[in-house]
């Protein structure tokens, strides 16, 4: 009865938190694409990362997973580069398939500083089959006929700046939405009402010794009518080929990641996040795995 009741009550926030959020990923640091079109190609290469996240480990059916796939590249020797990702997320008997693409124009404005300013272009394809539930009423109105379908168009916006220790941007990844179905409007005094989500992020690399170096991040989500979503990563890096490092998130999760450049291509990354207060469910944590490949020859 429990185990119904939560995946009921997921799927039924699903709708609006598909539409107000991104989803969570704990390795944020190393997936900025995803929040900020001003990112690609500020590797100075083709780069690419797949990311897979399965949530709420435990007694729970149908946990959120998503699966995450993300290019970008400098275009030759000019100022422009391109990027994209492709990202699956379920939840229950609800998906949702996005698929974007990022165009950057980066100009140098120091002797290792950039500035970034990027467009995005991207389309969610958001599917829920509600009548696939198990319900104890067959006929109630709202389990009857209710699969739903939509494609909703995106265009956003970002600003990044880099250097070689440090790093900070601000981005509207879905500044303008085409809901012509009015799925993920919320109502106020009876009119719809589309809000925007507004991203910063931040971080750094601090030399510590000639072998160790403090990485904080941080990412901030500010959505109208949601609480402030923040996450906040702190890891030590070994002579740049091992990392490990420990996170927190609001309301109340934590985090332990780590990864390893097994070559000077490839990084591999593993984290294990956890609410304590989801213990009582039977659920022991979410589980995510990273691959990243730099194609410089």
């Amino acid at each position: 009865m429990k185990k119904n009741l939560i995946l009921l009550f997921a799927v039924l926030l699903a709708p609006s938190l598909f539409a107000q959020q991104l989803p969570v990923i704990s390795q944020f640091q190393y997936n900025r694409l995803l929040y900020n079109p001003g990112y690609a190609g500020s590797n100075e290469q083709l780069s690419a990362s797949t990311l897979f996240r399965k949530q709420w480990i435990g007694n729970l059916p149908k946990t959120p997973a998503t699966g995450l796939f993300a290019l970008d590249a400098p275009i030759g020797t000019t100022r422009l580069a391109a990027g994209g990702y492709a990202i699956h997320d379920v939840t229950g008997v609800t998906s949702n398939t996005e698929l974007s693409g990022a165009l950057s124009y980066r100009l140098k404005v120091g002797a290792e500083s950039y500035l970034s300013m990027g467009m995005n272009v991207a389309a969610s394809f958001y599917k829920s089959n509600v009548t696939q539930l198990k319900v104890w009423d067959a006929n109630d109105e709202v389990f009857i006929n209710n699969d739903i379908q939509a494609v909703i168009p995106k265009l956003g916006v970002g600003a990044y700046y880099y250097h070689t220790n440090y790093y900070a941007g601000l981005s509207s990844p879905d500044l303008f939405i085409i809901d012509q179905q009015k799925l993920f409007s919320p109502t106020i005094n009876g009119e719809k009402v589309l809000y925007r989500n507004l991203i910063a992020m931040g971080g750094a690399n601090i030399n510590l010794t000639n072998r160790f170096i403090l990485s904080p991040s941080v990412l901030i989500k500010y959505f109208p009518n949601a609480p402030l979503y923040l996450a906040v990563n702190t890891s030590l890096k070994l002579s740049e080929k091992l990392q490990a490092g420990v996170g927190y998130r609001t309301p109340t999760s934590f985090a332990m990641f780590g990864s390893m450049n097994i070559s000077e291509k490839i990084k591999l990354g593993y984290a294990f996040d956890f609410n304590p207060s989801n213990f009582s469910l039977g659920t022991a944590g979410s589980h995510e795995f990273m691959v990243s490949y730099g194609f410089q020859q």
